[in-house]
């Protein structure tokens, strides 16, 4: 069973200067539900080589948003 239907959590790649605030409405406004709490990861990118060249892919920031009970967003 997927999260999301386990515990009406979504997860979403998010802008690196969004706050939990700015995510919350753009939540609830995409997809007409109300949101509950928001956490908020700031994702290292991993280190990678190429023969003698070493980079790293970006950094990036993730969004957990849980939704109130009554609501769900159906994306499947």
């Amino acid at each position: 069973m997927h999260r999301a239907n386990r515990h009406s959590a979504y997860s979403f790649e998010v802008v690196a200067e969004a706050t939990k605030a700015d995510i919350r409405r753009a939540v609830e406004e995409l997809f007409s539900v109300k949101v509950d709490k928001v956490a908020v990861q700031n994702r290292v990118g991993k280190a990678r080589r190429s023969r003698v060249r070493r980079t790293s892919a970006k950094a990036w920031k993730k969004a957990v948003v849980k939704l109130k009970p009554d609501f769900k967003i159906n994306l499947f």
